[in-house]
């Protein structure tokens, strides 16, 4: 399984495939998706999910 960082390089490199559009906003709601698909499933945050999450506020 892709962890969090390798998920966001691999958007970096192929922004288009993952996002259709290139945009923050487009990310955003990705990792939004993301994060809850996984909640959904019932797989715990990891860690760097945990430090990721203060990055909008830092934004």
């Amino acid at each position: 399984m892709v962890d969090l960082y390798d998920l966001i390089h691999n958007i970096r490199k192929r922004p288009a495939m993952y996002l259709g559009r290139t945009s923050i906003s487009n990310l955003r709601t990705f990792l939004a998706g993301y994060c809850f698909a996984r909640r959904q499933i019932g797989i715990p945050q990891t860690s760097q999910e945990q430090q990721f999450s203060k990055f909008q506020t830092w934004i």
